[in-house]
């Protein structure tokens, strides 16, 4: 079973943080990441939160096109080599398919499987050249979820994004409203899991 919110998160991360960085000037993709970043606070969500873009943030990032500007910002300063500007191309077109394709919720047609299995088949076999970053694991995972889709026709609607929102759910109560039972962390865990469980029924409560 393919992870399709984390794989969009650690690939995106690459591109946008260390890629695009290395690539334009790591200032410039710092100042256009002010315009979208959000504050990170330890203990609401997972590790890598604190030091990497979550989901809002890079969908925040494609949607603004702030690969454009980080560009722009780059050629206003000095000319840029025909092979910059052609690997901010691929870089910024892989983002692009990697959020739609990794996050749509709806079912997949034959063509659909099709056409990422293809983007799956360039980030492969063009990701060192266009990166300069050797291949990781969440990388090779993009072959099963091409074979997620391929069997069960939908891969979106597989996401880990509702487990992570009741992540930070949860930790919001543990963290804030039960922090008078800071000396008793069992007590601590059984009243935030018991308020997060009541939140998950109210609604059929009222039904």
């Amino acid at each position: 079973m393919p992870t399709p919110l984390h794989l969009f998160l650690g690939i995106s991360n690459r591109i946008i943080l260390d890629a695009f960085s290395e690539l334009l000037g790591k200032e410039r993709v710092e100042k256009a990441l002010k315009s979208i970043t959000t504050v990170h606070s330890a203990g609401c969500s997972g590790a890598a939160d604190l030091y990497d873009l979550n989901g809002q943030e890079i969908s925040k990032w494609i949607k603004k096109e702030c690969s454009t500007s980080v560009l722009a910002a780059a050629a206003s300063s000095s000319s840029l080599p025909a092979a910059t500007t052609a690997s901010h191309s691929i870089l910024s077109r892989w983002l692009q398919q990697l959020h739609y394709c990794l996050l749509r919720s709806g079912d997949w047609t034959a063509a659909d499987i099709d056409a990422w299995r293809s983007v799956v088949s360039d980030i492969h076999c063009n990701w060192r050249a266009e990166t300069s970053i050797a291949a990781f694991p969440k990388l090779h995972m993009l072959h099963h979820a091409v074979d997620f889709a391929e069997r069960h026709r939908f891969l979106g609607r597989a996401s880990e994004a509702q487990i992570e929102s009741y992540h930070a759910s949860f930790n919001a109560l543990f963290h804030k409203q039960h922090r008078n039972q800071s000396g008793n962390t069992a007590e601590r865990l059984r009243r935030s899991l018991a308020d997060s469980t009541l939140r998950a029924v109210q609604s059929f409560l009222h039904q």
